[in-house]
């Protein structure tokens, strides 16, 4: 004896059927744009931590750039060049200058 499915559950299962029929393509849709999300993230995260090491850096040259300038202007002095008895005071004149 065969048993017959109800005819309601058959016309919710051709419902669901057709629904899942017509939703498919967007959901793969979806996933097309979630795994495009993620590599824009992605990308700009990576600009975004490139600007700060430029940054950072950018810093770090100001600094070097400075200390060069000193040195360079320090070695100009002929006490200094020369290794004078009176170099260490003429160094200590330029470093409280220099803060």
């Amino acid at each position: 004896m065969q048993r017959l499915i109800p005819p309601i559950l058959f016309l919710l299962c051709l419902g669901l059927m057709a629904l899942l029929r017509w939703l498919w393509p967007i959901a793969v849709v979806s996933i097309f744009q979630g795994i495009e999300r993620a590599g824009a993230d992605r990308s700009s995260i990576r600009d975004r931590m490139v600007q700060s090491a430029q940054a950072l850096a950018g810093d770090e040259d100001d600094l070097l750039a400075s200390a060069e300038q000193i040195t360079r202007a320090i070695s100009n002095i002929s006490a200094v060049r020369a290794v004078t008895p009176e170099c260490g005071s003429v160094l200590k004149e330029a470093l409280v200058g220099a803060k």
